[in-house]
């Protein structure tokens, strides 16, 4: 099968990783995958060192805001290279319109990542997702209960439900044993530096435990991507709350860590949360999106009661308050819900039945 997965770029963010992993597992089973980018490749493109020898590489060379060229480089691309599937995915979606309408010979899908009447925005991507949708142009993919529940709602329309994947953990040589110096707990936090993500609930309930006598260390890996939250969070930062930026190998970190901590207003399913699960890593998130359907409070993470500095802390204190044998019990269970639910083979081959399987 010939498959095109569309994405704005290869930058940091969960819906960027996910295309790499599943491209690079349709290769790896004998699909001919070519990654499609708008915007051209920079230095900021992190996961395009992560895609296989296998698949192939374009780029549309969009330039910034809405872009009447790059919707005819990807219809002409579509119409020469004539794959089977043209698999879309967050900002690239509207592009889709030319060939969607034109060139009915390829069937289109795209993936819903995060609740889809915030992702669908306003203006020109809000009508163009409704008319593609609507119109049955393009088939849509959720990928948690909560998301696809947003999408129903929102476009008053069915669609099919496939969990997010991510890879089996593969470590790196990197010596991470500093970190947990000096400490007895040690949290990692991934995800860019956003409103939406709401880093300062993070910080204020580890700054909280901090003043009550534990002994806690917290990195904040991702990128200062909103300068007005880097400046709420800067006040906390310390020997004990670490921000470390951008990293390749956040897993790492992971796999060395006694909690993933996640305190999102809005997720889709975080692709952050599925490596967590795949080290054992527990993980302490707020009940945003698709976390509410991954994590069963006290068996395989916590869960906290809602957004609130209360509720939030009282769940990272139910992690400290494990003994041995829970927490050891915690991170198997962790472990096992990725193994049956969030490896990228299960996500490729739901993927690729979708796929086959759609008239």
């Amino acid at each position: 099968m010939k498959i095109l997965e569309v994405i704005p770029d290869l930058g940091s963010g969960g819906a960027e990783k996910f295309v790499v992993n599943l491209s690079n597992q349709f290769a790896k089973v004998g699909h001919d995958v070519t990654i499609v980018t708008l915007y051209d490749v920079t230095r900021d493109s992190i996961f395009d060192n992560f895609i296989s020898g296998a698949v192939r590489r374009k780029v549309l060379h969009k330039r910034k805001g809405i872009d009447i060229f790059c919707f005819f480089r990807l219809f002409f691309l579509v119409f020469l290279m004539k794959p089977d599937v043209v698999h879309a995915h967050v900002r690239a979606i509207p592009y889709l319109i030319l060939p969607a309408l034109l060139y009915r010979k390829t069937n289109y899908f795209a993936t819903i990542h995060s609740e889809a009447k915030r992702e669908a925005g306003n203006g020109f991507s809000k009508y163009m997702r409704l008319f593609l949708f609507k119109c049955h142009l393009v088939k849509p993919v959720t990928i948690s209960s909560e998301s696809k529940k947003s999408f129903e709602e929102f476009y008053d329309l069915p669609s099919s439900l496939i969990f997010n994947g991510s890879c089996a953990y593969i470590p790196s040589d990197e010596d991470l044993s500093l970190y947990r110096k000096n400490v007895d707990y040690l949290f990692v936090h991934i995800g860019r530096l956003l409103k939406v993500k709401n880093q300062l609930l993070l910080v204020r309930s580890v700054s909280y435990l901090l003043e009550r006598g534990y002994r806690i260390r917290l990195l904040i890996i991702g990128r200062k991507e909103d300068n007005s939250v880097f400046n709420q969070l800067e006040p906390y930062f310390s020997e004990n709350i670490v921000f470390l930026g951008e990293r390749n190998n956040p897993s790492d970190y992971l796999n060395i860590a006694d909690a993933f901590c996640l305190t999102s207003k809005v997720e889709g399913m975080p692709i952050t949360l599925i490596e967590a699960f795949s080290v054992g890593c527990i993980p302490v998130c707020t009940p945003a999106g698709g976390c509410v359907n991954m994590i069963t409070n006290g068996i395989n993470g916590f869960l906290s009661r809602d957004m609130t500095l209360d509720s939030y802390i009282q769940s990272l204190q139910s992690l400290i308050e494990l003994n041995k044998d829970e927490r050891k019990a915690m991170q198997e269970k962790s472990k096992t819900t990725f193994t049956s639910y969030y490896s990228i083979n299960i996500t490729a081959t739901s993927y690729l039945n979708l796929f086959n399987n759609h008239d």
